[in-house]
């Protein structure tokens, strides 16, 4: 339903006095993530500060120019507000935030709701827009029409893994689907929307009858998809959108950011059933692939028994739930020990870097990092010298991760992507979301968990108690013996790859959906890396 409409239901359901009603959408967009939107679509625009933007308007806002009866509201300067404009007094770091929650019951009363701000939305704005020549067609508009008619899953495609899972014929009765969403999925949404296919997360509960007409039901996530050169193709865009040169390296090393094949690698890792990682991951009730009709799908149980899950502060994590943590890593980590050569040979694998590549793609690095030192989180002028030095130093710290045990590494490893479950009375490790899992050393695994879940004063005797912890715990799991000495050497170089890497990565989405915890993180990271430092 349209504001309009909704501000008419409002009224007329109003019984008297004064109320003030704040219509917000239940998940607000951020102006940065419709400026991506519009790349996507086809226009060749840049995200530039509101600063650079008034110089532009004052060089070009003639009389003629649609904007100079607004400019004095754009670049008129406010004494008493630190020469802020009026645009910058409610950019949303400077205003409160407003509760919606008593016009969303109201909304409901009265028989009304807002239409949620998607990316099909934006879609049909600008249709409009150019139809009416508010705004010129894109010079290569991309086609993202999907087939809505479509199921995401089918009863029967569930039923036959129902029955695959309890053993003995399923008939699915009813199928009840609600999509979620997340601060932090734009990128994905952004994928799907671009693919033209129904992609993403979605909730399901499945009523279902055995063999007997005994009924049952189970709540499941449902997982599909998009395409891996779909998901390279929006990084390439936010890197354009954010600078050219951005664009330029991301687009130059498109096939080694990781995302290569991760529509084939989290279906393959969900179908392992080796019990070193199916013990700690959901269970895959039913996988889908179907590479001619571009369909990868996973059903998988619902983590409703997780007493730790999306715990991104380091208050959450006590002693027993870190070591909960690391135990399965050094379980996930030990699956592939000894078996390298079959490890290497799937076809799920992206390129697999090593101090060569990495030493190739410095580029890259050197435009994340200088992209990252606008961040609050690079403010401290140490990140920024660790930062530095860890680009120019690949060559040195890099061999220590190639001579590190080889195996399959998440690669994406914090609290955003793991819970803790408790099973037989103890603490279990439970992580998803496996697409950029990839073949690298297990310190880099431990160092990206240590940084998101020790808080930035944590002391250097318990950062390195947690780093030996983790090496005593994969020693046992994997059957290895490495010694201290080049654990640590390894950890040192895991930690210089992650802020090289993924950190500034995370420092880039940031510009379109903040994430809250990086100023945290990078913290933590100085701390964990100054007790290292080599």
């Amino acid at each position: 339903m349209t504001r309009h409409n909704s501000i008419v239901r409002l009224t007329l359901g109003h019984s008297g006095g004064v109320a003030v009603s704040h219509l917000i959408a239940h998940r607000p967009r951020h102006w940065r993530e419709c400026v991506l939107w519009m790349r996507l679509a086809g226009y060749d625009i840049a995200l530039i500060s509101y600063r650079d933007w008034i110089a532009r308007l004052d060089a070009t806002a003639g009389r003629d120019h649609p904007l100079f009866p607004l400019r004095a509201f754009f670049t008129a300067s406010i004494d008493a507000e630190g020469g802020l404009t009026l645009p910058e007094l409610f950019e949303e770091a400077r205003q409160p935030s407003v509760c919606a929650e008593r016009t969303r019951a109201m909304l409901c009363r009265v028989g009304a709701s807002l239409s949620n701000v998607d990316l099909k939305l934006l879609d049909r704005y600008f249709d409009d827009y150019v139809a009416r020549g508010v705004v010129p067609a894109p010079p290569r508009r991309v086609s993202t029409t999907s087939d809505e008619s479509a199921p995401v899953v089918s009863k029967e495609w569930l039923a036959a893994g129902l029955s695959t899972r309890f053993g003995r014929p399923i008939r699915v009765t009813s199928l009840e689907l609600e999509p979620l969403s997340s601060d932090e999925s734009i990128i994905a949404e952004l994928t799907g929307w671009r693919s033209g296919t129904q992609t993403g997360l979605v909730r399901g509960r499945v009523s279902y009858v055995n063999q007997g007409d005994v009924p049952g039901a189970i709540d499941i996530f449902v997982k599909a998809k998009a395409a891996d050169e779909q998901s390279i193709e929006v990084a390439e865009a936010l890197g354009a959108m954010l600078s050219p040169a951005l664009g330029r390296e991301i687009s130059a090393h498109r096939d080694r950011l990781g995302i290569t094949l991760s529509h084939l690698r989290e279906l393959a890792i969900y179908a392992d059933d080796d019990p070193r990682i199916a013990a700690h991951r959901p269970e895959a009730l039913a996988i889908e692939r179907d590479d001619e009709r571009n369909r990868w799908v996973l059903a998988l149980e619902a983590v409703d028994d997780a007493v730790l899950i999306n715990a991104l502060s380091p208050a959450m994590w006590s002693g027993e739930a870190i070591e909960a943590a690391l135990e399965g890593a050094a379980s996930i980590h030990a699956r592939w020990i000894g078996a390298k050569a079959r490890l290497f040979d799937q076809e799920w694998l992206p390129p697999v870097r090593d101090t060569t590549m990495r030493s190739e793609m410095t580029p890259l690095w050197n435009a994340l990092a200088e992209h990252a030192a606008r961040h609050a989180a690079w403010r401290n002028p140490a990140v920024r010298a660790a930062h530095g030095a860890c680009v120019r130093d690949i060559a040195s710290w890099s061999p220590d991760l190639d001579a590190a045990p080889q195996t399959l590494i998440h690669n994406d490893f914090n609290p955003r992507n793991v819970a803790l479950r408790r099973r037989a009375g103890r603490l279990t490790l439970c992580a998803f979301d496996w697409e950029l899992a990839t073949i690298g050393a297990p310190q880099r695994d431990i160092a990206e968990f240590l940084c998101f879940v020790l808080p930035p004063n944590a002391s250097h005797s318990s950062v390195r108690r947690w780093v030996d912890r983790s090496r005593v715990l994969f020693n046992a799991a994997a059957n290895a013996a490495i010694d201290p000495a080049r654990w640590e050497r390894g950890f040192s170089a895991a930690l210089c790859d992650l802020l090289v890497d993924r950190l500034a990565m995370l420092a880039m989405i940031d510009r379109v959906r903040p994430q809250s915890f990086l100023s945290r993180v990078v913290a933590t990271w100085l701390n964990v890396f100054e007790c290292f430092s080599r």
